[in-house]
């Protein structure tokens, strides 16, 4: 009797000790790139305990990452309830729905969820939740052209107040057509407040309506308010560069040096930051300023930003002579020995040499560790901006053949070949397409739609695309 009586305790007990015991597993799977497995566990951690709110989570970022963001909403939706009182996972749920353009839906649930009065909040986890809603429902408004109301709810839960809110009110100005007067309020703000994160919007402001110029004035004023900030001073080289004032651009970059010369981190954001000006002598002046071994090599690191930068300006010879230097560095790490040979990679493709290319771009992708496919789809960004698109699509098909399991590098080459309407292209792994978990339903209804006539499909292939139209 006793032991019936505690049943339904200890079977939501056990319950939710399975729940745990599947997201644990599929944290596992995600750490060895298995997405299916992952996204199998992630459903039975949730299928056990509804209120398993990290599983949704994850499991939503992943529905979100291959364009299913349909689903990573009803995920999320399904929980929100129970997860009133969570900020971070209302905002998740919130900031998709805004991804997919559904203001109204927003305003529903912010409606909702919201108590009907601000007095009625006690706890401090719920004031921070509701605030993130009042947030959130104030930009759905703002994105419906609905800005005074969106100034009203900030006004009524006292978040006009706040420097968020005040910083806020500033974009409800500028959507509202009043630029000038968001700058002016965004500089009072910083008159008074001195912090950070308003002159990053000024400066992220300025840059939008092409004012490169005040963007770098306000940004030398962060330097001497933050003379000791690593990312204040490349702010600074990055737009005396935009703006063509080199002279500051190299005085800042040589008292960065002088300055940062024993922090790697920050000559490492420094070397990222430079690769894309066509100065490839500036990452070997880095480079060489960087602490040396015991043999007098300077990390690895900055090698291959050398190599990454003669590549983005062309000299391909020069990329592959310091590919070589790296030949001679002792016991490189998985991560870099990859890098480098995606460098080489990308050298011997600009070189005309695509049989070579494929070879290092073949031994770069055998590397197995975390960060691989990000790695590589930082080659496919830069490609694409070069406007190497030939290049970048012999990278992604790689890719694709080496990710199995991991459905970003198809879902990317299927957007780029929709985009020049390859469809030869795009026949050849629609099967695939299909055979992925959740299916991609706009990259497929976009085939549907717009499929060539003239273009044959087997039977099967041709009713599954029919059902996406």
């Amino acid at each position: 009797l006793i032991d019936i009586a505690f049943y339904p305790w200890r079977a939501q007990e056990y319950r939710a000790t399975l729940s745990q015991h599947y997201l644990k597993t599929a944290i596992a799977h995600l750490e060895a790139g298995a997405w299916s497995k992952a996204v199998f566990s992630l459903r039975l951690s949730i299928a056990k305990n509804k209120n398993q709110r990290e599983a949704r989570r994850i499991l939503a970022d992943i529905y979100n990452q291959i364009q299913r963001t349909d689903l990573s909403i009803q995920i999320l939706e399904i929980g929100m309830v129970e997860a009133k009182d969570d900020a971070e996972y209302l905002r998740r749920l919130l900031s998709f729905l805004r991804q997919e353009k559904q203001h109204r839906r927003i305003i529903e649930i912010g409606t909702e969820l919201l108590p009907s009065s601000l007095e009625t909040n006690t706890v401090t986890k719920e004031i921070t939740a509701n605030q993130e809603i009042v947030y959130h429902l104030a930009q759905a408004h703002l994105d419906l052209e609905q800005g005074q109301r969106a100034k009203e709810l900030l006004s009524e839960w006292k978040l006009d107040r706040t420097l968020r809110g005040q910083i806020f009110l500033t974009d409800v100005d500028h959507a509202q057509g009043y630029p000038r007067i968001a700058i002016l309020k965004l500089e009072q703000l910083h008159e008074k407040t001195k912090e950070d994160r308003i002159i990053l919007k000024l400066i992220r402001l300025y840059r939008k309506l092409d004012r490169l110029e005040d963007a770098r004035r306000i940004a030398l004023q962060r330097v001497f308010l933050s003379p000791e900030s690593a990312g204040a001073r490349i702010d600074l080289i990055a737009l005396s560069q935009a703006t063509g004032d080199y002279e500051t651009m190299e005085r800042e970059f040589d008292t960065f040096l002088q300055t940062f010369s024993e922090d790697q981190r920050a000559l490492s954001l420094l070397a990222n930051t430079v690769i894309g000006f066509p100065r490839p002598d500036l990452a070997i002046q880095i480079r060489d300023i960087a602490p040396k071994d015991e043999s007098g090599r300077p990390p690895a690191l900055y090698q291959i930003s050398v190599m990454q930068a003669q590549c983005s300006l062309g000299e391909y010879k020069n990329a592959l002579k310091t590919g070589t230097a790296l030949d001679h560095y002792p016991q490189l790490s998985t991560v870099n020995l990859s890098n480098i040979n995606l460098m080489r990679a990308w050298a011997n493709y600009g070189l005309g040499e695509p049989l070579k290319g494929d070879s290092w771009l073949k031994l770069s992708l055998s590397e197995d560790y975390a960060s691989m496919i990000s790695d590589t789809f930082l080659l496919v960004n830069r490609l694409r901006d070069l406007g190497q698109t030939e290049d970048m699509r012999r990278v992604l098909l790689k890719l694709v053949e080496r990710s199995q399991g991991n459905p970003l590098p198809l879902m990317t080459l299927a957007q780029h070949d929709l985009g020049i309407s390859n469809w030869r292209g795009v026949l050849e792994y629609l099967p695939d397409l299909f055979a992925m978990d959740p299916e991609p339903t706009q990259i497929l209804q976009t085939i549907s739609r717009d499929l060539p006539e003239d273009l044959t499909l087997p039977t099967e292939l041709r009713a599954k695309l029919d059902l996406f139209y």
